[in-house]
């Protein structure tokens, strides 16, 4: 049985990106379906930053308004849909795709990243667990699909910023979107450093972004850590904690790569 969702993890800094990346090129060497979601590509099933959240009135005004516009790239549900607007490349260098009207009506009705005016979070809660019901319909069975920070590090950082959510919310709906998937083979890898202030310096100078060294925001992720370990123990869906401590990245390829094949997930 191949391992259908792998998850890669961690705080700013620890290799996401760099270790999703590198198990896709391993993976699509002896798997035909493997496919990569990388933080700021679109199309992505589960992340929906840069995505105006409408109901099916104000889409229908959208429509006959702009009746030159192509909106394939909605998303439906039940009571909503979803526009992508905006695309958000590395380090979130935003690109527009509609002209100044519309982007800006749609930039009002922002689904996730920094709205202007959030949606409840039990209505934030209801479309992504929607989202996650769809996406799994579509998995087939010889799919591999690598997630660079999109089960923890995207939910909670909006639950955390738009809505101030408590950990025990939080919690919950992590919980929730794991029993939805508890039938697919799948697996979380969490690259961790010890010292967190020191990891996120490195980044800042990397980066060349002082961000990463603002107070605010390493007790954010300090306190996005302490809820991404308790997620850990409760979820059902087997997780790897890897110390990368020392920026060892070739150990951490090793471990996720020797995990896959190792317990018979992937035929080499």
């Amino acid at each position: 049985m191949q391992a259908k969702l792998i998850f890669i993890e961690g705080l700013p800094g620890s290799g996401k990106t760099t270790m999703s990346g590198k198990l896709y090129e391993s993976l699509r060497q002896i798997c035909n379906n493997v496919k990569v979601y990388l933080e700021g590509d679109l199309p992505n099933p589960i992340n929906f930053s840069g995505f105006a959240c409408l109901n099916h009135k104000e889409f229908d005004y959208i429509c006959n308004k702009y009746k030159d516009i192509n909106f394939n790239n909605a998303l439906w549900g039940k009571d909503y849909v979803l526009v992508p607007y905006a695309v958000f490349k590395t380090r979130f260098k935003e690109t527009e795709k509609y002209n100044t009207e519309l982007q800006s009506f749609l930039r009002t009705k922002e689904f996730c990243y920094k709205p202007s005016s959030p949606i409840s979070i039990n209505r934030y809660k209801e479309i992504m667990t929607d989202r996650w019901y769809q996406f799994i319909k579509n998995v087939m069975p010889s799919d591999v699909k690598i997630f660079d920070g999109d089960f923890f590090q995207h939910p909670i950082d909006d639950m955390l910023y738009n809505y101030n959510a408590s950990i025990k919310q939080v919690i919950d709906y992590l919980l929730n979107i794991g029993d939805i998937i508890k039938n697919i083979n799948s697996k979380l890898f969490y690259i961790s450093q010890n010292n967190i202030e020191d990891s996120l310096s490195r980044i800042a100078e990397e980066r060349k972004q002082y961000i990463y060294t603002d107070p605010k925001m390493i007790r954010h992720w300090k306190k996005r850590k302490i809820i991404e370990f308790k997620a850990m123990s409760k979820l059902s869906l087997h997780s790897c904690v890897i110390d990368n401590s020392n920026y060892d990245w070739d150990n951490v390829f090793s471990t996720i790569t020797n995990s896959i094949y190792n317990v018979g997930n992937i035929n080499r």
